[in-house]
């Protein structure tokens, strides 16, 4: 009888160590562990509603240059876990697009240090500008618009496109 209690109690206390941390920080934190990455830096982390983003930079030891490179991942809340969904890079090569299925598209990218953009436009949409590390800025904006134009807008009113 004690054995079968014990066993029960191993065994419930296993299934809630399973269930983790169900805020959208411990969600990501554990992606992270399952990816097997040796560091991440949580640059922004968004919840609106069902939706949650986590801006952020992670790199292996076979691949430490990428704590310089920016990249988002994005989730949907179903009932009350969140559920990852595949997120992109927002490297300073282009203009990252991701579509949200059916909640809209993301778009993402580094500003280089000549950027000196005080504003970045996607569409009628005004992105959400962070600095990612010492040297670079990196933005995002979630728009229905699935072929916006990207503009950079200078202190000075100017207007430069970006795709």
């Amino acid at each position: 009888m004690h054995k079968k209690n014990f066993f029960l109690i191993l065994l419930l206390t296993g299934v809630a160590g399973c269930a983790g941390d169900n805020s959208l920080q411990g969600t990501f934190e554990q992606q992270m562990k399952e990816d097997e990455v040796d560091g991440f830096n949580i640059i922004h982390i968004e919840e609106n509603g069902s939706q949650g983003l986590v801006l952020y930079t992670s790199w292996t030891e076979k691949y430490p240059e990428n704590k310089n490179r920016p990249g988002i991942r994005y989730y949907e809340k179903q009932d009350s876990r969140w559920e990852g969904r595949p997120g992109t890079d927002c490297s300073s090569d282009g203009i990252a697009r991701l579509g949200l299925m059916g909640n809209g598209n993301l778009y993402c990218a580094t500003l280089k240090e000549n950027m000196d953009f005080e504003k970045v436009l996607v569409g009628g949409t005004e992105a959400k500008i962070f600095q990612a590390t010492e040297s670079q800025r990196v933005w995002f904006a979630i728009t229905d618009d699935r072929n916006s134009k990207v503009r950079g807008i200078k202190s000075d009113g100017s207007e430069i496109a970006l795709n």
